[in-house]
């Protein structure tokens, strides 16, 4: 992202961290959460502690891909979303209430733009 920012002469910050440090910062224009969240469904906790963010995040957009309901790593989880149900989550705990399908990343996966309208 800074390399992106750089080649094409903008202003923006880039954050690399993990979403938990960010309990008290959460207003930003674009948030890429990018093969992410589904590893807040592994347990009850986690879960919880992904829609408190959620609720608490303020954007203007947000790019989301979904993990695959079919990976071996979702084996046992406390909850495993179909795209679906999981952009609908998204939606319903960030008040980004329109999303579309913009095309699909690794693995077939679907990549979603959720706006407020």
């Amino acid at each position: 992202m800074n390399k992106l920012r750089i080649a094409e002469k903008r202003k923006f910050t880039a954050v690399h961290a993990d979403i938990s440090e960010f309990w008290g910062k959460n207003e930003f224009d674009t948030v890429l959460a990018l093969h992410i969240f589904h590893h807040y469904l592994k347990s009850a906790e986690d879960y919880n502690n992904l829609i408190q963010f959620l609720r608490r995040l303020r954007m203007k957009v947000m790019f989301f891909e979904p993990h695959l309901p079919s990976d071996m790593q979702m084996r046992g989880a406390y909850r495993n979303y179909g795209n679906e149900d999981f952009v609908k989550l998204i939606a319903t705990n960030t008040g980004l209430r329109r999303w579309e399908c913009i095309g699909y990343g690794e693995e077939g996966r679907p990549i979603y733009k959720l706006t407020k309208k």
